[in-house]
């Protein structure tokens, strides 16, 4: 089976499975996410660490992996020009063109 990295709304599209995608289930889960990153930057506090400038996450479906890299340098700067979208789009590229 050929891996394909798709958006999470895009994911019933490619291995005949049934997820849900819904704007719910979506929000729930970012919803979860934030709560996790209070946590880390909690638990960096408590022990007097740097708290990452980045945090990349990849989920792999077909192997139920999550896998993450981490910054704690300077990545970017506030610009009026490179926008969330913009990050996203390049740590998407990013992931998608990985060799696994």
């Amino acid at each position: 089976m050929d891996k394909q990295v798709v958006h999470k709304h895009e994911l019933n599209k490619v291995n005949g499975q049934r997820y849900n995608v819904s704007d719910e289930r979506q929000w729930a889960l970012l919803n979860a996410g934030i709560e996790d990153l209070k946590e880390i930057h909690k638990k960096h506090k408590e022990f007097n660490h740097d708290m990452p400038t980045e945090i990349k996450l990849h989920y792999d479906v077909t192997q139920n992996k999550l896998s993450g890299k981490y910054r704690y340098d300077l990545v970017y700067l506030n610009s009026e020009e490179l926008l969330p979208d913009h990050i996203f789009d390049a740590w998407f590229e990013e992931v998608k063109h990985q060799e696994n």
